[in-house]
């Protein structure tokens, strides 16, 4: 499998925490950890990205996506000196032709809470599951990940 890692922004679980690709588990409340973290950095915070889960199943199916649920488990990692805030709002699914997606805060909210909204302390990670409601057909291809709505990101391919 192939491996991004990012350094800008990030949301919260430990790093040895989430669940094995496939599964369809519910992730803890975010959590942070103090083990180290390489990735491609935007700002203070860096980015770790190592699978995608597509086709991802809700567990006790309450939410129905229009197209098919993404989850994109991500490993942010504050290398500032200050407390950052991830916040899922300033991330974006890009597909080949240009069309950008954010994420379905709203499932987060019920699925994963806490996870849209993340503090970070300096020289912490945490691990954010990012759910995207892709329309059928459409081929997510790339992620945009930002510290801020202000920053310039920085942009992975997915694996």
């Amino acid at each position: 499998m192939c491996a991004a890692v990012l350094t800008a922004a990030g949301i919260a679980a430990c790093s040895s925490g989430g669940t094995e690709e496939g599964t369809a588990q519910t992730p803890a409340s975010p959590s942070a950890s103090a083990e180290p973290s390489s990735g491609t950095k935007d700002g203070n915070l860096a980015f770790t990205l190592d699978r995608v889960e597509r086709d991802w199943v809700d567990p006790d199916h309450s939410r129905a996506p229009q197209g098919t649920w993404v989850r994109i488990p991500l490993t942010v990692r504050n290398e500032g000196d200050t407390a950052q805030t991830f916040a899922a709002d300033d991330q974006k699914l890009k597909e080949p032709g240009g069309q950008t997606l954010s994420p379905d805060t709203e499932t987060m909210n019920a699925e994963f809470p806490g996870h849209t909204s993340v503090v970070i302390q300096p020289g912490s990670q945490s691990l954010v599951y990012l759910l995207f409601d892709v329309p059928f057909g459409l081929i997510a291809n790339k992620i945009e990940l930002h510290e801020s709505a202000q920053s310039p990101g920085v942009t992975l391919d997915l694996p």
